[in-house]
């Protein structure tokens, strides 16, 4: 089937050919075609990004975003602590509605997501219904796993996400709360957006 469009685009397209480009939207035509939206085909180029997310370690406002196919919009799943967003006062559950003045919809999600992103001080405009912030981006650190006593022996251990180093955090957070002799532990996976 291939072979024919590419006959089609050899005798009637008047541009240049570009066959990575091609070959890199095959590709992921043919990933989306699984319609499974845990599996998806990142690009070399998008390997980057991907991988600054994954070790928690990226210049942006700090958020975690998931789609939200009931208003076709980005929505905040959760802000990371000390992030300029939620400085800003940005919370679960806002609905990204643009960015820089553009629309995006919840498909648009890597978009959005490398507009917010860039070089330290670049201001955004983000809007949801009748509020706007501007934003300047920062590094931002992700705490993956925070631990404190909510009670005189109740230990408390949240992780926002998984990344490499999430399993290490994990057991110093443990050793500090068991060091306050803590009998119990709740472990809080809400808002978890994942990772590796």
């Amino acid at each position: 089937k291939l072979d024919k469009y590419r006959e089609i685009i050899d005798k009637y397209y008047l541009g240049e050919v570009d066959e990575s480009k091609l070959e890199e939207g095959a590709i992921k035509g043919y990933i989306e075609g699984l319609d499974d939206p845990y599996t998806e085909y990142i690009s070399k180029d998008d390997m980057d990004t991907y991988l600054d997310d994954t070790m928690g370690n990226f210049v942006g406002i700090g958020i975690y975003m998931i789609k939200n196919t009931k208003y076709d919009k980005i929505q905040v799943l959760s802000t990371i602590k000390g992030s300029p967003a939620e400085n800003a006062g940005i919370q679960a559950g806002d609905l990204i509605v643009s960015v820089d003045g553009v629309e995006y919809k919840a498909d648009d999600m890597t978009a959005v997501s490398n507009k917010i992103k860039g070089e330290e001080g670049t201001e955004l405009l983000r809007g949801s219904e009748n509020v706007k912030y501007e934003l300047t981006r920062s590094k931002v650190k992700v705490n993956q796993v925070e631990g404190k006593v909510i009670s005189d022996d109740i230990g408390y251990i949240k992780f926002t996400s998984f990344d490499e180093t999430t399993a290490e955090d994990f057991k110093k957070q443990y050793q500090e709360l068991a060091k306050k002799n803590i009998k119990s532990l709740i472990i809080d996976l809400r808002n978890n957006g994942g990772g590796i």
